[in-house]
């Protein structure tokens, strides 16, 4: 897919005589550009795969005297690509293997685009095995997020960051009934 869209962009600028104040308010527009390529599929009975990759191009426009013409966008990654495989053993066919890797572009966190956060990386694994128990299925997850334990700002979205988080193991079970 190929897009472009248009939206106002926002701006916090200080109040005059004041050291804490903001006045939020539209500069000009904000335009993104891009492709997106995903694709997914089952190679075989016991694979499968969804993933997907998009190039990014945000630029600023029509901001107050042209200041910040042609600006990369804040928080809008030059570039997002993920792909998750699913595994079943052919030995245990009620188990899935899981694993997922993202990977973020940079992202300006300022509007003059002095001040910018690194491209960034994770990986996730998983399991979940569906059991019947009392004839009502029941599904048994366990993932394991950012297994490397790697340290990242995962978004400076609207010039606030956000930190990634680290290492996070989670279970959970479903009864259907």
């Amino acid at each position: 897919a190929a897009y472009q869209i248009k939206q106002p962009s926002a701006l916090a600028t200080p109040v005059p005589g004041s050291t804490t104040l903001t006045h939020f308010g539209v500069d000009g527009e904000q335009t993104n550009k891009g492709i997106e390529f995903s694709l997914n599929g089952e190679p075989t009975d016991y694979l499968r795969f969804i993933g997907g990759f998009t190039l990014n191009d945000a630029k600023l426009t029509k901001t107050a005297g042209g200041t910040n013409d042609g600006k990369w966008a804040i928080g809008v990654p030059t570039y997002q690509a993920n792909i998750g495989v699913e595994y079943n053993p052919p030995m245990m066919r009620k188990a899935v293997l899981t694993a997922r890797w993202l990977t973020t572009g940079s992202q300006y966190v300022d509007v003059g685009n002095t001040q910018k956060v690194s491209s960034w990386n994770r990986l996730d694994i998983g399991a979940r095995y569906v059991a019947v128990i009392d004839q009502h299925p029941v599904t048994f997850r366990v993932t394991i997020e950012n297994v490397a334990d790697n340290s990242f700002w995962e978004s400076a979205f609207g010039g606030y960051l956000v930190l990634g988080e680290p290492r996070t193991a989670k279970a959970s079970v479903t009864f259907e009934y």
